[in-house]
């Protein structure tokens, strides 16, 4: 038989329902588009199953019955309504299973929020032996693991070790167990480097840990991290994390925390049902985000809009504004001497077990980024600035409380230039920027545990 041009568009278009056939299978679909490559729902496997069979008929229909259906004016009007359509899909499915094999585009949609449950003492704390996979916004996709101590970490054993108290910085979900600076430090000093970070954490909530549940016989050192950027504002009481979680209050007279205020009203939270959110046997439904299509249009979406931010149609107001001006507003006067309190109440507790303590300062990605520090300057060109204020503050209290400072703008703003140490977006330390931190700790750590003060 001699093909014609309608012959050959026939069984193209027979090819491409054939496909389409094939890829709306309930198990096909799930291998490629369901979290758990399955689909727990009734009305969409139905849904699947009849857009499979229609097809499939219409695949053979084309095959078979090509003489009838290339009569004019059936031909044209069906033909060519079936192949536009049966092309657009034909090209989503191609797109999608190139993104998925060539250019993975994790998951868009913020989901570690789920990770917590209200607590009366600290405001929230990790759920207890819990384990999920953490999207952070085109990003990274991370698997995070909650030890039945309530922290992101091994199963804590009876042994020497180091704590490191701090909030997100220190629990790093945005990167994976090995590639957090606690892990790194673990692997170099040969003990083990206990990681009591938790999202969100201020000064005030790491000294009820380091009151309440931190220090063992076992404990050699602690390490408590501030970051700048939100440290201060979380001391002040002006913000609740994450705009609903309220956070313990330390009432402070002078030189000294009269109380530290519980937190009130807690919201209640189903925590057995964001455990089984996250466990591996749980049927998942299907949603856009599990399209890698659906993520990559909406991360374009989002740089339109950042980009168009950042030309000066709308100017948002960081905090290094506030915290980094060479005039400071009463409010953070009062936090800054709020939390020198905070601190120098840590290295009292520290020093009545004889354990030695350091803080580490980690700056914002504004401070350490030399185009950003810049493109910050230009937005307030009537305002001044001190880039290392806060951490010539610190030291200073430092020195004068006794216990050592390491500041790690210098080492993280010198590689800032050759490797991308924050995620531009999360705005958290990339491995680079972690390996950085460990680096720099390593040292000072060895020094000061070897007794060489």
């Amino acid at each position: 038989m001699i093909f014609t041009f309608k012959h050959t568009l026939i069984l193209f278009l027979a090819l491409i329902f054939l496909l389409i056939g094939i890829f709306a299978l309930p198990p096909v679909f799930a291998f490629f588009f369901s979290e758990d490559n399955s689909i727990s729902l009734l009305y969409l496997r139905v849904i699947l199953y009849f857009i499979s069979a229609i097809s499939f008929a219409c695949s053979a229909i084309f095959v078979f019955k090509r003489k009838k259906l290339s009569s004019p004016p059936a031909f044209s009007s069906i033909a060519l309504f079936s192949l536009f359509s049966g092309a657009i899909i034909l090209a989503l499915i191609i797109g999608e299973f190139f993104l998925r094999t060539f250019f993975p585009l994790p998951n868009g949609m913020p989901n570690h929020n789920h990770l917590f449950q209200p607590d009366s003492i600290y405001g929230w704390q990790f759920i207890p032996d819990i384990t999920a996979t953490v999207n952070w916004r085109y990003e990274s996709q991370v698997q995070v693991s909650i030890n039945s101590s309530g922290f992101r970490d091994d199963t804590f054993e009876n042994q020497p070790h180091i704590a490191v108290l701090g909030d997100s910085f220190v629990a790093g979900m945005e990167v994976e167990d090995d590639e957090r600076f606690t892990e790194l430090l673990e692997q170099k000093l040969g003990m083990s480097v206990r990681n009591y970070g938790l999202n969100g954490y201020g000064p005030t909530q790491s000294l009820l840990q380091l009151r309440n549940r931190i220090l063992t016989e076992d404990t050699e050192m602690v390490i408590f991290q501030l970051y700048l950027r939100n440290d201060f504002h979380d001391v002040s009481g002006a913000y609740e994390w994450m705009a609903v979680r309220q956070r313990p209050k330390a009432i402070i007279s002078g030189d000294s925390i009269q109380q530290i205020k519980p937190v009130q009203n807690l919201p209640e939270v189903d925590v057995e049902y964001w455990q089984s959110c996250f466990q591996a046997d749980r049927k998942k439904p299907i949603r856009p985000q599990n399209f890698h299509l659906y993520n990559l249009m909406t991360k374009t979406k989002e740089t339109i809009t950042d980009r168009w931010f950042s030309e000066g149609k709308y100017k948002p107001h960081p905090p290094e504004r506030r915290l980094l001006s060479a005039e400071t507003d009463s409010l953070f006067q009062n936090a800054f001497s709020d939390a020198r309190v905070i601190l120098r109440a840590m290295k009292k507790i520290t020093q009545n077990h004889n354990i030695p303590f350091l803080v580490t300062i980690a700056p914002s990605f504004v401070q350490v980024n030399d185009e950003l520090w810049d493109e910050f300057l230009s937005h307030y060109p009537n305002e001044s600035f001190e880039r290392e204020k806060l951490s010539r503050m610190i030291k200073e209290w430092g020195d004068e409380d006794n216990y050592p400072v390491l500041d790690l703008f210098p080492a993280l703003e010198k590689t800032s230039s050759e490797q991308t140490l924050y995620f531009p977006i999360n705005q958290h330390w990339t491995p680079a920027g972690h390996k950085v931190v460990a680096e720099e700790l390593l040292p000072v750590l060895s020094s000061i545990i070897n007794g060489d003060k």
